[in-house]
């Protein structure tokens, strides 16, 4: 296989693949655009909203705003340390707060997290009138475009012409458009370290039949589920417990004044 670099700047890639089959191209592609983490806003407190857009509109466009951070200092909350209750190492916290007249733009949002910035921050997020206010606090999460859309890394496609000669081998280029904070090399390196995760799962599955081996990731989530009713069933039990108790007094009381 050869790979030759077409196009690159700090936001696109194009590359032409030589002698590689596409389905090997399109895994990438796919991986690239479901599983590659990147930083986008998930929760948000509406504190005040005396805008002309409803909540859930403003909302929406938060939401959709791209961040550059380290991807050495942020891991996603389902295989952090805290369990996903949310820590410095897996949650950004961040604010809005602006009143009009002005225009509000996405550098107006305050970041806790002085590795964390906006990737363009002058797109327009709202204009308000005068006297109207908007108070936001929000925290950011690395998650994939699986989950949801607003998650996903770049725009990914290729085109390819079979060889002539018939012998089975492709000319692939690829083009690959970063809509994150990550650049197109980041991406790229990222979903090849993915890929061969799931394959080294998918090989212990097939040495292990019949055996569940959850996706890497999914162990933290799995556990935390587990932990999460077998607390409740002790709650649920102790309660139970308290309940006899309760009754097995009333019913000594009686036996007493009868």
């Amino acid at each position: 296989m050869k790979l030759k670099v077409l196009e690159q700047n700090k936001d696109t890639l194009k590359v032409e693949f030589d002698g590689v089959d596409p389905s090997v191209v399109g895994a990438i592609r796919r991986t690239i655009i479901n599983r590659v983490p990147v930083l986008a806003i998930e929760d948000i407190d509406i504190l005040v909203n005396s805008s002309a857009l409803y909540d859930e509109v403003i909302a929406h466009r938060l939401g959709m705003v791209p961040f550059v951070f380290d991807v050495k200092k942020l891991v996603q909350k389902n295989v952090c340390s805290c369990k996903g209750a949310g820590c410095d190492k897996c949650e950004v916290t961040m604010v809005l707060n602006k009143v009009g007249p002005c225009k509000v733009y996405a550098k107006d949002i305050k970041i806790a997290n002085s590795s964390v910035k906006t990737v363009d921050g002058n797109v327009l997020l709202i204009s308000l009138l005068d006297k109207q206010r908007l108070h936001f606090e929000m925290r950011a999460e690395l998650n994939i475009a699986k989950e949801h859309a607003k998650w996903q890394p770049a725009i990914v496609g290729y085109s390819y012409d079979a060889d002539a000669k018939g012998s089975g081998k492709n000319k692939v280029v690829f083009n690959l458009k970063s809509i994150s904070g990550l650049n197109p090399k980041q991406i790229i390196l990222k979903s090849v370290e993915i890929m061969k995760q799931r394959l080294d799962v998918f090989e212990e599955a097939l040495k292990s039949p019949g055996k569940n081996i959850p996706e890497p990731g999914d162990e933290t989530v799995e556990k935390k589920v587990v932990i999460k009713a077998v607390k409740k069933e002790v709650s649920d039990t102790e309660e139970v417990k308290e309940e006899v108790k309760e009754k097995k007094k009333v019913s000594t009381e009686e036996a007493g004044v009868a």
